[in-house]
């Protein structure tokens, strides 16, 4: 069912209710008492209100919910509070039932099965950076010492420092879940001294990334290997934190991101090369070299391509680009293996036998990923 349909389905489930209550007549029971046939008829309604066209066990738990949850009987003879705190209670089971998505390469965005939020919608700047340093934290906790010097200059933390986290993260957890503060706070976990994001429910895509190349590192089989890296790098959206781009406590992490980025596209270029599509690969090099412009591994497989597809013009181009580039920003010459590749080439060596002596079939890798990598 559509948007519009489920709206106006569950508009009607609402009036339907507020108009049992009208007509049954009785007052809301207290705790311990059992509640009568109009009374159940109205809070199935506005308990199944929030998921009007959805089906399934969303309805099913939440009815249960309200079934073990007898403070709802005495919340107000009022129908309009009575619906009211119905509604809240639906959504908040609701939001329990959905999944959140965090990513972080590229600008932050948060998203679940319905909201969005990008990183001026998370109740300011400080609130914003502290959910960044927990994601990157990966579910371990974070003190209040190392957020605050994150945060703040040396000299310049608040007279409080505890109190004003506690603010940010309570400006945090509303922003982000509103009145559903159960989640809220099993979301975003308080220690003593200290905060970590629990990762149950949440879905990272660096740590998606992450796992993705391991699993290409891991596999022997070159199409399997291309179909996770290709995924993998479908995740770069940007620069880690992208909007975060001088804060100095995000750099080793997108530096590192940017490594890996450009190891994934090397690797694709490589593995490209030897299923024989020489403009894929061509074109996975020149990412690579987006990322790391002196990567001499991109230069070559840059070179490799060409030759093949008979570009002599653009092989040449590419060697002295990329001892143009060595020798000025870096004052080195070329390393020898690309020197001995620009030799076989001008010696015309035939493509199977460069590919043969400078790129024979990778052996499995099995690298160390940072801790707290979420299959």
């Amino acid at each position: 069912m559509n948007g519009a349909g489920s709206s106006l389905s569950a508009i009607r489930l609402i009036f339907a209710a507020a108009r049992t209550l009208r007509s049954s007549g009785t007052r809301s029971a207290p705790p311990d008492s059992t509640p009568n046939a109009s009374n159940s008829r109205l809070v199935n309604a506005i308990a199944l209100a929030p998921f009007a066209g959805r089906r399934g066990p969303y309805k099913r738990g939440l009815w249960k919910t309200f079934q073990r949850n007898p403070q709802f009987w005495g919340v107000s003879p009022d129908p309009g509070r009575v619906l009211l705190c119905a509604w809240r209670q639906g959504l908040c089971l609701r939001a329990e039932a959905s999944r959140v998505d965090i990513l972080i390469l590229g600008l932050l965005l948060v998203r679940d099965a319905e909201r969005l939020f990008g990183p001026g919608d998370l109740g300011g700047v400080k609130p914003r950076q502290v959910l960044e340093l927990l994601v990157l934290a990966r579910g371990h906790a974070v003190s209040t010492e190392a957020i605050a010097a994150a945060l703040w200059a040396e000299g310049r933390e608040p007279h409080n420092v505890t109190a004003t986290l506690n603010t940010y993260v309570c400006v945090l957890r509303r922003s982000l879940f509103g009145s559903c503060r159960d989640r809220a706070r099993r979301t975003i976990v308080t220690g003593p001294g200290a905060y970590r994001l629990d990762l149950e429910g949440i879905t990272l895509d660096v740590a998606r990334f992450d796992d993705l190349v391991l699993a290409a590192q891991r596999s022997p089989e070159r199409p399997h290997r291309i179909r996770l890296l290709t995924e993998a790098v479908g995740l770069y959206r940007g620069p880690l934190l992208e909007h975060a781009r001088y804060d100095e406590w995000v750099q080793e992490e997108r530096t590192s991101y940017e490594d890996r980025m450009t190891r994934a596209h090397l690797d694709l270029a490589r593995d490209w090369l030897g299923e024989g599509d020489r403009l894929t690969s061509l074109r996975h090099a020149e990412l690579a070299l987006r990322h790391d412009r002196y990567s001499e591994e991109a230069y070559r497989l840059i070179m490799v391509a060409n030759y093949d597809l008979g570009h002599h013009d653009a092989v040449r181009r590419a060697l002295e680009r990329c001892r143009t580039v060595l020798d000025r920003d870096l004052g080195v010459g070329l390393s020898p293996e690309t020197s001995r590749l620009a030799a076989c080439m001008q010696a015309r060596n035939c493509t199977a036998d460069l590919l043969e002596r400078f790129y024979p079939q990778p052996a499995i890798r099995v690298p160390a990923l940072a801790e707290g990598s979420v299959a």
